[in-house]
């Protein structure tokens, strides 16, 4: 059982849940500090999808062994929204204030 998520040095981290073992750690991800760092995580099958800060939208294996990106993509500005995913779309709100703009991202394997 593992949790994939963000670290205090703003890093994608993997931890075992039942030691608390930080099992790896990914820089280079996230833009702002680490005190405001936002990062919003969905499992999809074996796969994670990640929505930074930044608006960047990456995948990577949900592997606890080691991390491997499958890809990213700049999917909005700034946000710190946590995406909604159904039926193959994942729903995304661009901005930080106000009532943003909704994108409907069509992810396709």
């Amino acid at each position: 059982q593992y949790l994939y998520g963000l670290g205090p040095r703003k890093n994608f981290v993997c931890v075992d849940i039942r030691t608390g073992q930080t099992l790896w750690s990914r820089d280079g991800y996230l833009n702002s500090s680490a005190d405001r760092a936002h990062a919003a995580f969905l499992v999809i099958g074996k796969q994670v999808l990640a929505l930074t800060d930044g608006g960047e939208l990456v995948l990577f294996a949900a592997d606890a062994r080691e991390f491997t990106e499958g890809g990213r993509l700049q999917v909005s500005g700034v946000t710190w929204c946590n995406p909604a995913y159904a039926d193959g779309i994942l729903y995304v709100r661009d901005g930080l204030k106000g009532p943003g703009d909704l994108r409907a991202i069509a992810l396709t394997q």
